[in-house]
């Protein structure tokens, strides 16, 4: 659980960081991508906080979507941290799917 939080605060920094370089380069608004930014920060909070199971299988399928969007460019260490996650993402799909039987 605490492997998973840093994954995620790593991420949401990353984002920040980035938010911020494009907002003093940029001239032209989008809004449709600062919403998409809001909402990725949003769902990567609730996974650091309270973890994947929390989320359902919509909000699951959103944060893959938008993270595998998300591009990070030259850091190397969010991209293992976005690789790690999406790995777990998947995993979670897989466990609401066919759940598992300990017999």
């Amino acid at each position: 659980m605490q492997a998973l939080a840093l994954v995620c605060h790593e991420i949401v920094s990353t984002i920040l960081i980035s938010t911020k370089r494009r907002f003093v380069r940029s001239l032209s608004h989008d809004e449709d991508s600062d919403d998409d930014e809001m909402e990725l920060k949003r769902l990567l909070g609730v996974v650091s906080d309270k973890g994947l199971k929390t989320l359902d299988v919509v909000e699951l399928e959103r944060l893959r979507v938008l993270l595998q969007a998300k591009d990070y460019g030259d850091n190397k260490k969010a991209n293992k941290s976005k690789a790690k996650l999406l790995k777990q993402i998947n995993s979670a799909f897989y466990d609401l799917h066919r759940p598992r039987r300990f017999l």
